[in-house]
């Protein structure tokens, strides 16, 4: 659950942490989850797709019948919710489960989902947005390295 969250809102690992289970907007035709305490105690709506939101009530549900009920939304064995650190012990145990180099963060998970919602839908501000970025300068760097990668696509003919 930590990591399809993660690279399907682009959330940062507080924001997280700091999820409810009164923030997730998961019934009929609603998508989304509210950031209550973003960076720089910003609120947020983040919208996500069909795949999050099944997963998501899957989830709660599981939660439920360990007789885990309300907030947060993910919790811990030894304590009621979830630290930053013990987020990023989780990844990093995926992660070399996965033979990803070590390298790769829990927040290269955010930057992984900007950069896949700015390839498709070219909409900065939308990307701006669902991040919670105040300067769209700080959000058109994910423009930078999709572009960057149109070099690849020209360096043979393209008809050959």
């Amino acid at each position: 659950m930590i990591i399809d969250l993660a690279l399907s809102t682009g959330l940062r690992v507080s924001e997280i942490s700091n999820l409810k289970e009164c923030d997730l907007f998961v019934s009929n035709n609603e998508f989304e989850l509210i950031v209550t305490r973003g960076k720089g105690g910003k609120r947020r709506t983040v919208y996500f797709d069909p795949d999050l939101k099944s997963h998501l009530k899957k989830y709660i549900i599981w939660k439920h019948e360990t007789g885990k009920y309300g907030d947060p939304l993910i919790f811990s064995k030894q304590a009621p919710n979830m630290c930053i650190e013990s987020f990023e012990r989780v990844f990093n145990k995926l992660r070399d489960k996965a033979g990803l180099p070590s390298h790769f963060s829990f927040h290269s998970m955010r930057h992984s989902y900007a950069t896949i919602l700015y390839a498709k839908t070219r909409d900065l501000r939308l990307v701006q947005k669902q991040l919670g970025h105040s300067s769209p300068v700080i959000t058109a760097l994910y423009a930078d390295i999709v572009e960057a990668q149109y070099n690849k696509v020209f360096e043979k003919p393209l008809y050959s």
